[in-house]
């Protein structure tokens, strides 16, 4: 079977013209696409393809389109679970690609893009209960360095300084004690994907939404739009969404499987 590997950010016009629009989380499509996110692109032609495979990097998400049999999946998921954790999603068991998934993924489930915020949720309003105590402050290396997703922020981006440079991200302190981070990627076509983690020793005393309603209400004076997605088991995140304001609430599956090494 033929198979060849693209450069992010070399994709053929003959490639882009076999995607499909509507794909879930396709913000990290097009950051791999535009290079701004790492990943790996395959196709059996890049001149004349019958198929195209977009893995992004960060979360294992497999964009499939064209041609679609159980050889060519097997074999490109085996090849992307050599660089990483391989996940693949599907609006729903009527997809083209469900047949030929290949048997016993490590992890099924399903997870929730939320597209739209209504803009009359005050977040001011929200930011109001930030208790005296506590801070919001804007990531610096010093504070870069200490939170949870430090490495791997670091290796998606290239390097320390570079996320800080390409990145959003906000921390709740108290002095200088990190409760809660939250963060987007890079900008890609005017959107920021948000991340959103609460240390353990203080989760649900609403510090998720206090952090995220600063880094929502810092994008929307930038002129970006938030884009929000979170598995449906994660209730405490949809909850958070939900606050905020995020709505437009579109539900899809995926299978995940694990790297082979």
């Amino acid at each position: 079977m033929k198979m060849q590997e693209i450069s992010m950010g070399k994709a053929t016009e003959a490639i882009l013209a076999l995607l499909r629009n509507d794909v879930p989380v396709a913000v990290r499509r097009t950051a791999v696409l535009t290079g701004k996110l790492p990943g790996t692109i395959l196709t059996d032609d890049p001149r004349q393809p019958s198929w195209v495979v977009i893995w992004e990097a960060g979360d294992g998400t497999v964009y499939w389109c064209g041609a679609i049999s159980p050889e060519i999946v097997q074999v490109v998921v085996d090849r992307l679970r050599q660089e990483g954790e391989v996940l693949i999603p599907f609006w729903s068991k009527a997809d083209p690609i469900v047949p030929h998934l290949p048997s016993d993924p490590d992890f099924e489930g399903s997870a929730m893009d939320f597209i739209v915020r209504d803009t009359t949720v005050d977040l001011d309003q929200i930011l109001a209960r930030l208790p005296q105590e506590l801070e919001i402050r804007p990531a610096d290396l010093g504070l870069f360095e200490r939170t949870y997703w430090y490495e791997d922020n670091v290796r998606l981006a290239g390097s320390a300084e570079d996320y800080l440079a390409t990145a959003r991200a906000y921390y709740l302190l108290r002095g200088e004690e990190i409760l809660c981070e939250a963060s987007t990627g890079p900008l890609i076509d005017g959107v920021r994907e948000l991340g959103i983690l609460t240390h353990e020793p203080y989760r649900g005393r609403g510090y998720a939404t206090l952090t995220c309603a600063f880094l929502v209400r810092e994008m929307e004076k930038a002129g970006e739009r938030p884009f929000w997605n979170c598995s449906t088991q994660n209730l405490a995140s949809m909850t958070v969404a939900r606050k905020l304001g995020f709505g437009k609430e579109i539900m899809f599956h995926f299978v995940c499987y694990k790297p082979l090494s």
